[in-house]
């Protein structure tokens, strides 16, 4: 089952305002994918896998402020409980 973020902050996209942010479960392949693609810092791999498990592009991520990146972050690790 996948989670909805809701953004503190909305980014705008292709001229479309996004207020929240849909995340499937993470596979295993994910995290291979993360190694394949030789990301060497704790961010870049966070916002690899946010962008796969998401389906926006790691470029669109980038466009969030912080506070809700870091969100993300905590709500991609209770996936691994």
């Amino acid at each position: 089952m996948g989670k909805q973020i809701t953004l503190k902050r909305p980014i705008n996209l292709a001229g479309q305002t996004v207020r929240c942010l849909e995340f499937r479960r993470p596979l295993v392949a994910d995290f291979l994918a993360v190694s394949e693609a030789g990301k060497d810092t704790g961010l870049a791999k966070d916002l690899f896998l946010a962008a796969r498990l998401s389906g926006c592009s790691e470029k669109d991520l980038a466009l969030l402020d912080m506070a809700d990146f870091l969100n993300i972050q905590k709500t991609l690790l209770k996936y691994l409980d």
